[in-house]
């Protein structure tokens, strides 16, 4: 390691001294941003990684008569151990290799030592039921020695599995204290090696799903400093992903309850299958035994739990309940293989509202609406200095309003305690529409501290079918184990029959921390905004493997009890909604085996007979889906369902043809072209014609201007007495209008037009 010069030092010390009155930054070295990281060579084995830190901030604060100061790296985590320096830290997760030991070589440091500062303790990972103003500092056995504190520069956590990859955390300690010479060591430049070096011991990845799932593959690319090098390659990480499974795992009597939104979720193009709790288990642990072995069988990803506690049991964890766990898949370690969701109900009304507002969300949008690029941020007064990144609860919300504004939206309440929070507020802005809320400060079971808007005020609210999604940092709003927690009161509101409330919440079970879980809120924030295609399920757990990046097991206790109640597959929207084009073929043949759907890249394409799974297939770069047929066709007609971010989903019919074979065996004795039937037709019609020979053929419709339609056979077909059918759209899948159209048959020589009508 290198120590920087001594009259940089004495420069750096100056400009130190000059703020050690006030809250001002300390500059270091030419750069953008208050710190770099830059992957800058990156195999399956060998990742390298270069740190620098460029300025960071110092804050005055004074403990029993004494200045001290606090020491920032803009919106960087810091160390949490009660007693011990509060100093910023840098984690950040990479891929690694399924089997192998991982090993930290420091390739290269430059360091600058400043005297004079004395760093304060922290207070520890405090909870969000005290007030952080009301706890004292306390001084470690540390700063009576000797010794640099954090220990190492970097240092590497355990591996850990997450679905189909294997991964760990990098930590980098740019910051390093000793208190008996009251010096605070900053490290401008760290380059890092982390390299395998054997087999592995510690959460070796020996079952990978077969199929790769677009939601974890958006967890990936923002996840791992190293992904995007690493699918550069041309490995797996380069085809397109699916959409993933869903498991309901519903209360006996809801079963019926639920089979139209299982209907949806398999048209929409998620795989879905429903079965009864008293199959799966009457405990929570035999619960994740059960979805255990569903995700070793089958590529499992989702799963909905369909019942209040007392209906579906739960794991518990950290004296709350913790769904999340189920997602706990492979390894031993706290990131989730899966996203889980709880639809708490008692009755099988309130499933049947709870469905009503998932199902007509994702497929009803609602054309000019307004409501949906509107939010709400609430936040307390405290936490300042305490909260991640620094933050007050009201100016953490401040950052996400303005992050919410930069992005789709265009008006976010600020509803505080600065500035006068109360439930009216909260009931006006809810009942105008609102998309999006997010909540920062103190709660109960039943309420938000902040504003006090509680069970009795949801229950109140009219903002039928204009619904948030909720994201709360808060104690408890989720302890849906004893009485109808805060979250569930959301989810089961209605008013006079209309889906009022939320279409869904994350809420936690437990008494949450103060800092880490709004490191997890700006991580829902930051991947919404970057306009990734996301469901409910997804961001949510994607936000706490941020969090358990950034705290580690403090983070991870957070996790399990921080819970999603609704519907883990839910498509969020975050503007007024907008038309998709969507072009696919008319017709498909009965013993096809695939079927092409051209749309935008990254859309959901489904194919489906009544609720029952056809296939589906992501949108790759270019637009297109070909989707891969698992099931046999109907004899009538399949459904396309395309959904995408933001937009209305599309929903089309197309016919089973049967007819491109022989209807009999006898070749009839001349070319002929018979009259549709039913004429005329409303909404389709056949078309049959007859070959004595095996022919080229082409089967045209025209509008009665003699304006071209749609091609209804093209090709070579065998001789026989041949149907098609034709659904009354054009090439490009619209409807057309009511009116007289012609059908051409060119056969060979033989060519031969009728007219048909169309009535709607």
């Amino acid at each position: 390691m290198k120590r920087l010069s001594t009259l940089l030092s004495l420069t750096l010390l100056l400009t130190v001294a000059g703020a050690a009155l006030a809250s001002q930054q300390v500059v270091l070295q030419n750069g953008e941003d208050l710190y770099d990281i830059q992957v800058l060579q990156a195999t399956p084995e060998r990742t390298v990684i270069h740190y620098g830190v460029n300025a960071f901030d110092l804050e005055s604060v004074w403990i029993g008569g004494r200045e001290y100061s606090t020491v920032d790296l803009g919106r960087r985590a810091k160390h949490l151990d009660a007693g011990l320096p509060e100093l910023p830290t840098l984690r950040e997760s990479i891929v690694i290799p399924d089997d192998a030991a991982m090993q930290l070589r420091i390739v290269g440091a430059n360091y600058v030592d400043l005297p004079g500062i004395d760093v304060a303790p922290s207070k520890g990972n405090l909870t969000r039921n005290v007030d952080p103003a009301l706890v004292r500092h306390n001084f470690d056995a540390f700063y009576a020695s000797n010794d640099w504190y954090p220990a190492k520069p970097a240092m590497l956590d355990e591996p850990y599995i997450m679905r189909d990859t294997r991964g760990l955390v990098v930590e980098v300690n740019p910051f390093q204290y000793n208190a008996a010479s009251h010096t605070l060591r900053v490290y401008t430049d760290l380059t890092v090696e982390v390299s395998a070096a054997g087999p592995g011991k510690t959460n070796v990845l020996t079952h990978r799903p077969s199929t790769r799932v677009a939601d974890f593959e958006r967890i990936y690319r923002d996840h791992y400093l190293n992904y995007a090098e690493l699918g550069a390659d041309g490995d797996r990480y380069s085809s397109v992903p699916e959409g993933g499974c869903l498991l309901v795992i519903a209360y006996d009597a809801f079963m019926g309850a639920m089979q139209p939104f299982v209907d949806w979720k398999n048209q929409m193009g998620i795989k879905t299958t429903m079965i009864p709790v008293s199959e799966a288990g009457a405990t929570g642990a035999a619960l994740k035994t059960y979805v255990q072995g569903m995700y070793d069988n089958d590529d499992l990803c989702y799963v909905l739990l369909v019942g209040d506690g007392p209906q579906v049991p739960y794991i518990t964890w950290s004296g709350g309940a913790s769904d999340p766990s189920l997602a706990l898949l492979a390894g031993t370690d706290s990131y989730p293989e899966g996203f889980i969701g709880r639809l708490s109900a008692t009755t099988t009304a309130e499933v049947t509202l709870q469905i009503t507002k998932f199902i007509e969300y994702e497929r009803d949008a609602q054309a000019g609406a307004a409501w949906y690029h509107k939010g709400t941020g609430l936040g307390s007064s405290q936490g300042s200095g305490i909260g991640d990144d620094g933050e007050a609860d009201w100016q953490h919300q401040d950052v996400i309003r303005q992050k919410l504004l930069n992005f789709t939206y265009d008006e976010v309440d600020q509803i505080y305690d600065t500035n006068g929070a109360n439930a009216a507020r909260v009931t006006t802005a809810v009942n105008a529409g609102r998309g999006i809320m997010n909540y920062t400060g103190h709660g109960s079971t039943t309420a938000w501290t902040t504003s006090g808007f509680s069970n009795t005020n949801v229950n109140a609210l009219v903002n039928d079918n204009m619904l948030p999604f909720i994201v709360s940092v808060a104690c408890v709003n989720g302890e849906f184990m004893t009485t109808t927690c805060f979250a569930e009161a959301w989810l089961r509101a209605s008013h006079n029959g209309e889906p009022t409330g939320a279409v869904g919440f994350y809420g936690s079970t437990i008494n949450q921390s103060w800092a880490p879980p709004m490191s997890a809120q700006d991580e829902v924030i930051d991947l919404m905004i970057a306009g990734a295609k996301r469901s409910f399920g997804a961001l949510c757990f994607n936000g706490s493997c941020q969090m358990m990046d950034e705290y580690g097991t403090t983070g991870q206790t957070e996790y399990k009890c921080w819970t999603v109640f609704g519907d883990p597959t839910l498509r969020v929207r975050t503007d007024t909604p907008t038309a998709m084009t969507v072009t696919h073929d008319a017709q498909i043949l009965g013993d096809a085996t695939t079927f092409t759907v051209m749309a935008e890249p990254g859309a959901l394409v489904g194919l489906s007979d009544a609720g029952r799974f056809l296939g589906a297939a992501t949108c790759d770069i270019s637009g297109t889906a070909v989707v891969a047929l698992v099931d046999a066709l109907p004899d009538t007609y399949i459904t396309v369902t395309v959904t995408n971010f933001n937009r209305f989903a599309v929903i089309d019919q197309v016919d089973v043809l049967t007819d491109l074979t022989p209807v009999d065996d006898t070749a009839p004795n001349a070319f002929a072209l018979g009259q549709n039937h039913p004429n005329p037709f409303n909404p389709k019609t056949t078309i049959s014609f007859a070959l004595p020979e095996a022919a080229d053929v082409r089967l045209d419709v025209y509008a009665a201007t003699g304006q071209y339609v749609v091609t209804l056979a093209d090709g070579m077909m065998p001789a026989g007495s041949q149907q098609v059918v034709w659904n009354g759209t054009d090439a490009a899948g619209r409807p057309v209008g009511s009116g007289v159209y012609f059908y051409r048959l060119d056969a060979g020589q033989f060519s031969e037009t009728k007219k048909m009508l169309l009535l709607k």
